[in-house]
């Protein structure tokens, strides 16, 4: 397995409504793209913000029975892909048991980044997606303490280059994004 992390979060212009996930592969300057849904991308955008609502949205409920029954969260794998959709587990510990539960990887990520765990892909994923992965050019380190800032203003020129090329389709291989399963994300927008 390859741990990841997330790279940044982008809207989508050629379909209102969703975003693309970036996450970072280890020791390159590329990373791979999920798009997932506006529900998904405002939950992990706060939780990578420390922001906290003053309520318990729903990542943050499971956050709490998960704690509530005595597990913690020990990971999340991003395992495959099959016809366009990503499947992840979220792994949890209890005790000496270890709980494997099937989801969606944006509801995995925003689980993950709330509690601080591990993020991975299998590398039979990983190899399977080489020709998906988007390559973002990172900033050189600050020579000086005054350029400490610049980083992360370089890093987001690198994603607004990359939201200009989702913009003109040259994103990865220029093959349809492949998506995660979000069909019931509008029933949970109807019910909410």
């Amino acid at each position: 397995m390859v741990e990841v992390k997330v790279g940044g979060l982008l809207p989508d212009p050629k379909n209102p409504g969703s975003h693309i996930l970036l996450l970072k592969i280890p020791g390159v300057t590329r990373y791979l793209p999920i798009w997932i849904g506006p529900a998904e991308a405002s939950s992990i955008n706060m939780a990578l913000r420390n922001q906290v609502f003053e309520r318990p949205l729903t990542h943050d409920l499971l956050q709490h029975v998960i704690h509530g029954l005595g597990a913690v969260v020990a990971r999340v794998v991003i395992t495959t892909i099959e016809d366009s959709t990503f499947f992840a587990r979220i792994f949890l510990e209890r005790d000496q048991e270890i709980l494997s539960i099937d989801a969606r990887p944006s509801d995995s990520i925003a689980l993950a980044v709330r509690v601080k765990c591990p993020i991975y892909l299998t590398q039979a994923l990983l190899e399977s997606q080489q020709d998906h992965l988007i390559e973002i050019q990172e900033a050189p380190p600050p020579e000086s303490a005054a350029a400490e800032a610049e980083p992360e203003g370089a890093v987001h020129d690198s994603l607004e280059e990359l939201m200009r090329q989702v913009e003109r389709g040259e994103a990865g291989a220029g093959e349809e994004p492949a998506d995660e399963d979000d069909e019931d994300d509008e029933d949970d927008e109807k019910e909410d």
